[in-house]
């Protein structure tokens, strides 16, 4: 059995947040004990464009947009009736753009980084079954997750989440299939 899967996403993201020095009157935000009361209200997207381009001091904005394309190839293999193999790849691009802007000064964020990501990851398993009731089996399989955030000391983007699994292990059943 052989599958072959393409994919394709775009993940926007858009920050709005106010922070201590821009407050109205000066006055910080107590997270502990928060008084929403100090940030003026906003009842549609043209009131936070309105007010962020006229300058209020504690706005900030940023935009995150996330592109993502995959291939995917996987196939099953059963070389004698007691074993099936199970072997894939996927190869991904993935490219982020982020824009930021704050205290006013520039209301068209214009683009401050664009990364893009090319990796192939793999996945292989096996499952052996001595009985119809006993199996068993064993799997390797690689992830890449690329991060949207930044380091809050840096501000630098986030490097990519990447895992390994391996796994091995046997299963069955008894009783009838209740155990």
């Amino acid at each position: 059995t052989v599958f072959l899967g393409v994919d394709y996403a775009t993940l926007p993201a858009q920050v709005r947040s106010f922070f201590d020095s821009g407050n109205p009157g000066d006055t910080e935000f107590n997270i502990v004990d928060p008084d929403y009361s100090i940030f003026p209200e906003r009842s549609s997207e043209a009131d936070w464009q309105g007010q962020f381009q006229t300058g209020f001091e504690g706005l900030f904005q940023e935009k995150t947009e996330l592109k993502t394309y995959g291939v995917t190839l996987q196939t099953v293999l059963r070389p004698t009736d007691n074993l099936d193999l199970s072997l894939g790849a996927r190869y991904s691009r993935d490219e982020i753009s982020q824009a930021s802007n704050c205290c006013g000064r520039d209301a068209t964020l214009p683009p401050q980084a664009k990364l893009s990501f090319n990796n192939v990851t793999i996945q292989a398993g096996a499952v052996y079954s001595f009985t119809d009731q006993i199996n068993a089996y064993v799997s390797y399989g690689e992830t890449f997750e690329p991060q949207t955030g930044k380091n809050a000391l840096t501000g630098s983007t986030l490097e990519p989440e990447e895992g390994r699994i391996f796994e091995i292990g046997l299963k069955g059943e008894a009783f009838h299939n209740n155990v």
